[in-house]
């Protein structure tokens, strides 16, 4: 039997596979490996032989961040971003690699831009590449991009942060060619870029961009166009301000019209929850169509076109994993190519297709998918450190919740658990109000460590508003926050309760981030039989979080403005009902978090003291908690919360 445990030391050791691209001809892969350096995340470019395996060769050294691979047409050269591995900050720059090379080496820089690219792809022929930058319109030369970039982080190093609307900063693409030259093709538009790594794409001829446009108001449609390099025209595709469109991919030259362009488009202008659909424009007719309306499930970007033009392939959430489907354009029929656990990334050239995909039990792993063979994997990244590691046992049930509908819950078993002994129980609460448990690795706080170090079963349920479910499961919670899931927790936590392995004295739940930090709050107002609970970065007054980057998102989820509809903002805010908190609370929070600001944190921890509820503030000097220090500081913290609540602790 393995006497090895899964330590905070050990996770932060793993490494990661994401972005992954094959050469034209499908024999080699470049892979982006993510490892931990410090209190950074860091990558690697390796090159893999897709036919053989064998072991991956590295193609940069350790002291460069490299990211983004993107193959030559031909073969000969691979385009990355790259800065150095301890300047995170640093703008990343675009570099051309030699994967013929005997030993890993920087890559070559093809250009500086001041203020960084990102998304490199070349063009078709080979002659040339493009890559998104984020700029400022309103600077005249590149001299000037240089002096406000120094002066906004020199103000940066003195803890000044500064949002000037009269200086708006916005995302442009940059035409390079192989020597060196560089070409705003922005620069007299009268729109700039989506703010994603899938925001444009090369036509097969070459001769066209088609992106999508950021929105003109935040949180608004995005619309889809097509620049004509050479001319600089410009034309639009779809303009429906009822239709966010975006993540646009064009035919291949092989298709049977290659004039067409695969894209998610959501349905905003009905609701502003609706679900991205795979659509598609035809460039016959000029007009455009949901392909995927009759298939109920969220579609997912990067898209990527089957050589023959007839099928997209595509990942989708289905319940607790995501899979790779091949959605036929014709038959406008999905099926799934490859089976989750989660899939994180995938490419397919000359009919090899590769994923990078991960799972409960271990990180992403990359393996090959040829006709008529089994998967071949093709690296060992952590084969060296999982090996003879105890996990633990993991299982799905099925429960009965909110309107009657059945909802799953994830329950991860502590290492030799034993069903006849009575064990501590923690709820790990849905970590955003469409996430919801997945089988897939985490490293900050993964709960097969949790369930470890704490000798518990750690349980995630599934609640109404999660995704994968189907557009009505997730619609279901819209405009009223904390209702059905609050029913869907307490049927979970009444069946917990009731397991002969369970002791119902020690049942704790934390939430993280934004939303699970306030279902940890909300549990608190309502009276909840844990014991203890923990509130990581969560949200206490809805009505302040105008004050978050990301309000749009939370007044359109919320239905109204603070001004518009208070009484709204207010039910649904833990405050308002904060005088039923009983509980201990833990509350940790990042100062830095732009996301949830620090307010929430203070406000909670305040409310709590008033009412003489027990509870600890902790404020991490960090832009959010996930960082490698501050994450097992945060474990750490959560464990003896708990254990400083525990009713059974006495006993043993």
């Amino acid at each position: 039997m393995s006497t090895r445990r899964l330590h905070p030391r050990l996770t932060w050791r793993l490494e990661h596979p994401s972005a992954i691209a094959l050469c034209a001809d499908g024999a080699r892969a470049a892979l982006q490996v993510q490892s931990p350096r410090g209190d950074t995340v860091a990558s690697r470019l390796w090159l893999l032989d897709t036919r053989r395996g064998g072991e991956p060769r590295p193609l940069t050294p350790a002291d460069v961040d490299a990211r983004a691979p993107a193959w030559a047409p031909r073969g000969g050269a691979i385009a990355c971003t790259a800065r150095a591995a301890g300047d995170p900050h640093a703008p990343a720059q675009l570099g051309l690699l030699d994967p013929a090379a005997d030993a890993a080496a920087p890559p070559r820089a093809l250009a500086t831009v001041p203020t960084g690219v990102f998304a490199p792809r070349w063009l078709p022929d080979g002659r040339g590449l493009l890559a998104a930058t984020r700029t400022w319109p309103d600077l005249p030369d590149t001299d000037a991009q240089v002096r406000r970039l120094r002066r906004l982080r020199r103000l940066a190093r003195e803890g000044v942060h500064e949002a000037d609307s009269a200086e708006p900063c916005a995302v442009h693409l940059l035409l390079f060619d192989l020597e060196g030259g560089v070409r705003d093709l922005f620069a007299a538009l009268p729109c700039a870029l989506d703010d994603a790594p899938d925001a444009w794409d090369v036509s097969a001829d070459g001769r066209h961009v088609v992106f999508a446009c950021a929105p003109r108001q935040p949180g608004g449609a995005r619309a889809l166009a097509e620049l004509n390099l050479a001319s600089g025209a410009l034309r639009w595709l779809v303009r429906d301000a009822g239709w966010d469109c975006f993540a646009p991919r064009c035919a291949p030259a092989s298709a049977l019209d290659g004039g067409r362009v695969a894209f998610l488009a959501r349905h905003v202008g009905l609701k502003h929850n609706q679900p991205a659909q795979l659509a598609l424009w035809d460039g016959e007719t000029a007009a455009w169509s949901v392909l995927s309306a009759a298939w109920d499930h969220e579609v997912e970007a990067p898209l990527r076109w089957e050589e023959d033009g007839l099928a997209v392939l595509l990942r989708a959430r289905q319940r607790g994993v995501k899979h790779l489907w091949r959605f036929d354009v014709a038959d406008r029929r999905a099926e799934v190519l490859v089976r989750g656990g989660w899939l994180r990334a995938f490419d397919k050239t000359a009919g090899t297709l590769v994923t990078v995909a991960d799972a409960l039990e271990h990180p992403a792993r990359v393996h090959v998918h040829l006709p008529g063979q089994p998967p071949l994997r093709v690296e060992r990244f952590n084969d060296t450190l999982l090996p003879g590691v105890d996990l633990g046992v993991a299982e799905e049930v099925t429960l009965t919740g909110a309107l009657g509908e059945e909802f799953t819950l994830q329950l991860h078993y502590p290492p030799g658990f034993d069903a006849t002994r009575r064990y501590p129980v923690l709820q790990l609460l849905p970590d955003g109000p469409h996430g919801g448990a997945g089988e897939r690795w985490s490293t900050a706080f993964n709960p097969a460590l949790l369930a470890t170090l704490g000798g518990c079963v750690v349980a995630q349920a599934q609640v109404h508003g999660s995704a994968g479910h189907g557009y009505a499961f997730l619609d279901s919670i819209t405009h009223r926050w904390g209702e059905l899931e609050l029913q869907d927790l307490q049927a979970a936590t009444a069946w917990l309760q009731r397991q002969p392995w369970a002791d119902a004295r020690r049942l704790f739940a934390a939430g993280l981030g934004g939303y699970g930090g306030f279902l940890a709050a909300w549990l608190n107002a309502r009276r909840s039989p844990h014991a203890a609970l923990a509130c990581l970065g969560g949200v206490f007054d809805w009505d302040a979080m105008l004050a978050s980057r990301d309000w749009p998102r939370f007044v359109a989820a919320l239905g109204a403005l603070p001004w518009a509809n208070p009484e709204a903002l207010l039910i649904a805010s833990p405050q308002a009902s904060a005088e039923g908190m009983r509980t201990p609370m833990l509350i940790v929070h990042a100062a830095g978090d732009a996301r949830v600001p620090l307010q929430q944190a203070l406000a909670h921890h305040h409310a709590l003291q008033a009412l003489e509820v027990p509870s600890r503030l902790l404020v991490l000097d960090a832009p959010d908690l996930r960082r490698p220090r501050h994450a097992r500081r945060v474990l750490g913290e959560l464990l003896r919360w708990f254990r400083r609540h525990d009713p059974g602790a006495a006993a043993r």
